[in-house]
């Protein structure tokens, strides 16, 4: 479920609100759902958290707004009958930041990051001329002592697992060892 989404959902008891038909509709089956509870006036109701999305419309793994639902109860006076309508959203919890999540695809094809073709092209002995042309001079300067020198290539992200960097050792400005690191 997107932000955008998240704000046309109507949270509103016996009127007209937006449906569990209509939400699952465009924003997918929810992640948890609670079972459904039969209340004595014979109204139903239960709770479910939808998964929210970054922007990008990239699911975010740790992150779900909670509503809960339940049903329109009433009397219709022509033919004497209890009517249950459909399950409406009751309850409509707050929408969380959510972290932009970069798929491996994404990351593949933006220059802030190291892609796994790029990881794999570099060579023992290249120079740090050559990996910064392959890898766009992305490197920032993480060590560097006596005839050694760290870059790292890529950012690091705290979100999903897909982002992935890489570090490079360079002795004499010649590629010495390559380490890969995948979130």
């Amino acid at each position: 479920m997107s932000l955008a989404e998240w704000s046309q959902i109507a949270p509103v008891y016996g009127g007209p609100g937006t449906t569990y038909d209509q939400i699952v509709s465009f924003a997918g089956a929810p992640v948890e759902q609670a079972g459904v509870t039969y209340n004595s006036d014979g109204t139903q109701e239960f709770d479910a958290n939808f998964a929210q999305c970054d922007p990008n419309g990239v699911r975010s793994p740790d992150s779900s707004v909670f509503f809960v639902f339940d049903t329109d109860y009433g009397y219709n006076s022509a033919t004497g009958a209890t009517q249950i309508g459909p399950f409406k959203a009751r309850y409509k919890g707050s929408w969380e930041p959510v972290d932009v999540v970069i798929t491996p695809t994404m990351a593949a094809k933006d220059p802030s990051y190291c892609s796994v073709e790029e990881f794999q092209s570099l060579k023992k002995r290249m120079t740090l001329a050559r990996v910064a042309k392959i890898l766009d001079g992305r490197g920032r300067r993480t060590d560097r002592y006596s005839r050694f020198e760290s870059r790292r290539y890529g950012k690091v992200s705290t979100s999903s697992g897909t982002v992935q960097y890489c570090e490079v050792t360079f002795r004499d400005g010649r590629l010495l060892r390559k380490d890969r690191t995948a979130y």
